[in-house]
């Protein structure tokens, strides 16, 4: 459809010369259990960084340490759209919706940022879809679809993901692929608030087709599982693991600070953390024989291809 293309180029050539007065948008988030993350959407060059860092404090001040850092390219027609999105936000002057310009808890702030390098920024805490954070959301509701289509890399995706997690998106799972049917679980699907809407989305799922869940960064609670039970009947397999991830995240993070506390001697941590790693590892063994004692749960895709044959 090569027309589409230039007529979506088109409208993005207007929508940037319109918006000629912006250079780039900042999106910062903080939330609990996810390190510090931007994402930097520049209008020069059709691109997102994204960087996901940790601060700490040397003896000479602040500083930060890069967990993540990568760039996409932004296809024309997702920034034309995410451009004309932001362009309905009316934000004149910089704001804070809460109590603190800190980004505590959960809270993101949204930086408009021209030429001379003024910025207009938008800085929201615990956002709920309601109108008190109309704005909010239609800024986040511009952001997330454009993040979700340009980052092509599973590390980068799966952070994003655990951030819009925080926010009022409804169930989260997506369609990711056809024949067989396959769906992303994006994170914790609950009974409370999407018991109706989890059961509509099992009712709609086909008999007699083979149907794969990737719950690698998300999850079904006890509540929610129950209701999938409800569906054995149906050809439904899962692949990967919440648990599991987290749990290597975990043992990562604990390498890393076993090799810090080699190099300064620290026989005390060294010992500490060999101990919290038996553990951790003792506990994704754990995780991995419940995987392979459950006829419908595999640790990867191909695994479930070779099962359904194909």
């Amino acid at each position: 459809m090569a027309w589409k293309k230039y007529i979506y180029t088109l409208l993005f050539a207007f929508l940037l010369s319109c918006n000629s007065g912006t250079k780039e948008y900042l999106f910062e988030f903080g939330a609990a259990w996810v390190y510090p993350t931007e994402y930097k959407i520049d209008l020069r060059t059709s691109t997102l960084t994204m960087h996901s860092f940790e601060y700490f404090k040397p003896k000479d001040g602040d500083s930060t340490i890069t967990h993540l850092k990568n760039q996409f390219k932004i296809s024309p027609e997702n920034l034309a759209e995410f451009i004309e999105q932001l362009e309905e936000v009316e934000l004149k002057s910089s704001c804070v919706n809460g109590e603190t310009e800190y980004l505590d808890g959960f809270a993101f702030r949204f930086n408009k940022i021209d030429f001379k390098k003024d910025t207009v920024s938008l800085t929201s805490h615990n956002p709920i879809r309601n109108e008190n954070f109309g704005i909010d959301y239609k800024i986040l509701d511009a952001f997330f679809p454009l993040a979700n289509k340009t980052i092509g890399s599973y590390p980068e995706l799966s952070i994003t993901e655990n951030i819009q997690d925080y926010l009022s998106y409804g169930l989260p799972i997506k369609k990711i692929g056809e024949n067989p049917s396959e769906y992303r679980v994006w994170g914790t699907v609950g009974c409370a608030e999407m018991k109706e809407e989890l059961i509509d989305f099992l009712d709609s799922l086909p008999m007699g087709k083979p149907i794969i869940f990737d719950t690698r960064n998300g999850r079904f609670l006890y509540c929610s599982s129950e209701l999938l039970k409800e569906h054995s009947n149906k050809q439904i397999y899962f692949y990967g693991s919440f648990e599991l991830e987290q749990t290597l995240k975990q043992i990562e993070e604990s390498e890393r600070l076993l090799e810090i506390a080699h190099r300064k001697y620290d026989i005390s941590n060294v010992g500490r953390t060999k101990v919290i790693m038996k553990d951790e590892i003792k506990y994704k063994n754990e995780i991995i024989q419940a995987i392979k004692e459950n006829p419908n749960h595999f640790l990867t895709k191909e695994e479930i291809l070779k099962t359904i044959g194909l």
